[in-house]
């Protein structure tokens, strides 16, 4: 394949996964969307406490019957722990 195929090819698959990413989210009604800013596919090695902030809001809701997803209870349970390279996208 040449480079201007691959840059066009790029650039489409930009656009579209976010879209599909998106639309797996709303598969579920108890979910949470986050992007790790700079991670690539090997988020565990590239940005642990992200994983570990996640999985705390996931035992956190489940222990208070909450959505993974509620801002009340992400804020004042996890803020103080979130990696500054987390953006939550909304739903």
């Amino acid at each position: 394949m040449d480079a201007a195929t691959t840059a066009r090819l790029q650039a489409v698959w930009s656009e579209i996964w976010p879209q599909l990413q998106a639309e797996l989210t709303e598969l579920s009604t108890n979910t949470d969307w986050r992007v790790i800013q700079g991670a690539s596919h090997y988020i565990p090695l590239e940005a642990p406490e992200a994983i570990a902030v996640a999985v705390s809001d996931v035992v956190v809701a489940y222990r208070e019957d909450s959505p993974v997803a509620d801002e009340t209870r992400r804020l004042a349970n996890n803020m103080k722990n979130r990696p500054d390279n987390q953006e939550r996208l909304p739903r």
